[in-house]
């Protein structure tokens, strides 16, 4: 937006100073022009229109008009002073066109004149009447026109107390004003051989449009996820008093300490361009956390830019958005919902010349989510009844390795690599379920469904103890996230066969025994016969 407003404003000038009459390939101006200001809507929908500013009529503009808004339009007169300074004649006719470009400002001062200003050196213009009375705002083609206008230079402001801005016949909040210009009329053409007696500038509000999103879509109960809210930063953004980011966590999220982190980045939201400081004096921005009070309330947090903070994002030409990191974890009530996920929106209070009331609130972002999920196992006999007693474990491959779940007395989670000498953290045991004896259910609560948001987790179920009388199964059984429903559950039925008996080993050696001692004791008994016979 910065730049093309600098752009837009540096070709005004160089076709402006033209008309001062450097060029005498064609016909003087004419005396009158028609200034023609069109009022579009740009938001996260609706991005800026790539077509130039050039003073002509644009066409293929999809953006919504907004009417009711107003622009006050000053004729520019003389070149006062320089820094203060009276200017002398030769010094008015070298200004007689304002400077522009890139570091520029444009202000009406409370005298009611001009301020033209790169921040080093301030130029001071007279200004002749406002031609707006007052009253008069872009229609419902967001078009506003002021005709028969004295040629020379003119300083456009954006004025938002003569109506209410609407699109669509639905009002619309512009958290920040059209940065100021000045506009020719009329105007050199584009070909550079003739005037535009119609003028038409196309001066385009981009609003906060404060988006929220998590890094991740998924987690494990007791697990950090990092939120990200974005923002444009407005071209008056150096103008704003007030800039904070408020949002009231859901109950099934803990704020985690110290983990802000504020940037600027470019307009792909890809490069960071800026880190601002939260730690050292003069901090670019302050974190306020408020505790849940009573326990049934909502935690709540209030990031607030500093004036500091405001001045090193309004000063980077880069900067075109501002985007606050923070993180929370996602604690166990989200077991307790039904869909098993938890919605959350922050909101922007900010003040600036354009809420001249006190401070505003943007609408809330965008409701954003992050789940868990939950396996529930139906372990059944091989004619469907229900199974009571079988106890399972969890675990899931990374790589060649495998992970088993594990969890502590919050019902917290952790994944634990298998090895020999599992590194388990304090607190932490392994996580087994047993089925109902009545209804055969086991359910594994809290984990994980997607890595990202196309890639569902896959784990696999292994049972560790089989009911009464059944055998244990002989394989584990693999359930994946992507046959979730739309609570983020995944069913398994497993089944169990009943057990059978072995042959009793021994049962055949001790009848040998017995066997091999009757006859040990016959023989004992004849050969004692035998003897008794002999001695007789």
């Amino acid at each position: 937006m910065r730049k093309k407003v600098s752009k837009f404003i540096a070709v005004l000038f160089i076709l402006a100073t033209t008309l001062g009459g450097a060029v005498s390939g064609f016909a003087a101006a004419p005396d009158t022009g028609n200034l023609h200001i069109h009022k579009y809507w740009v938001d996260n929908d609706n991005p800026h229109p790539s077509n130039a500013n050039d003073g002509t009529v644009q066409n293929g503009i999809t953006n919504p008009p907004v009417s009711g808004v107003g622009f006050d339009v000053y004729k520019i007169g003389d070149l006062e002073t320089i820094d203060g300074t009276p200017a002398d004649a030769v010094k008015k006719e070298q200004h007689a066109v304002p400077q522009g470009g890139d570091g520029w400002t444009y202000s009406k001062n409370a005298a009611g004149k001009l301020e033209v200003s790169d921040g080093n050196t301030t130029y001071i213009y007279t200004l002749g009447e406002n031609k707006n009375d007052g009253s008069r705002v872009t229609s419902a083609t967001g078009e506003l026109t002021f005709t028969g206008l004295s040629k020379g230079y003119y300083f456009v402001e954006e004025n938002l107390t003569y109506g209410t801005p609407e699109v669509d016949g639905k009002e619309v909040d512009i958290s920040s004003k059209v940065k100021p210009f000045i506009v020719a009329v009329p105007m050199t053409n584009p070909s550079g051989n003739g005037w535009l007696e119609d003028v038409h500038v196309y001066p385009k509000n981009e609003g906060l449009n404060p988006e929220k999103k998590p890094e991740v879509p998924s987690v494990n109960v007791g697990d950090e996820v990092k939120w990200s809210v974005t923002a444009n930063i407005p071209t008056d953004f150096s103008d704003y008093k007030t800039f904070r980011v408020v949002d009231e966590l859901d109950e099934k999220l803990n704020f985690v300490t110290d983990s802000v982190e504020v940037f600027g980045t470019k307009a792909d939201g890809t490069s960071i361009v800026e880190t601002l400081d939260g730690t050292n004096a003069p901090v670019d921005f302050k974190v306020t956390a408020t505790a849940a009070n009573p326990p049934t309330a909502k935690e709540k947090i209030v990031i607030e830019l500093t004036s500091e903070g405001i001045a090193k994002l309004a000063n980077n030409a880069n900067a075109v958005k501002i985007r606050i990191d923070f993180k929370t974890k996602v604690n166990s009530k989200i077991n307790d919902v039904e869909k098993n996920e938890v919605t959350n929106t922050a909101t922007i209070e900010y003040e600036n010349t354009t809420t001249p009331d006190g401070e505003k609130e943007t609408p809330p972002t965008p409701p954003t989510k992050v789940n868990t999920g939950k396996i529930t196992i139906k372990k059944q006999d091989q004619d469907g009844a229900p199974l009571g007693g079988a106890t399972f474990k969890l675990y899931y491959l990374e790589s060649s390795d495998k992970y088993y779940i594990y969890k502590n007395a919050a019902n917290e989670i952790k994944a634990v690599k298998d090895e020999k000498n599992p590194q388990i953290p304090d607190g932490y045991s392994l996580y087994e379920v047993t089925s109902d004896d009545t209804t055969g259910l086991a359910t594994f609560a809290g984990l994980k469904t997607h890595k990202d948001e196309t890639t569902a987790m896959e784990y696999y179920i292994e049972e560790t103890k089989a009911p009464s009388g059944y055998n244990l199964l002989q394989d584990p059984v693999k359930v994946s996230f992507a046959d979730e429903d739309t609570n983020h559950v995944v069913t398994k039925e497993i089944l169990n066969k009943k057990g059978f008996t072995l042959p009793k080993t021994g049962g055949i050696g001790t009848m040998i025994l017995v066997v091999i001692g009757i006859v040990l004791i016959g023989l004992a008994i004849i050969l004692s016969m035998n003897k008794k016979k002999k001695a007789v």
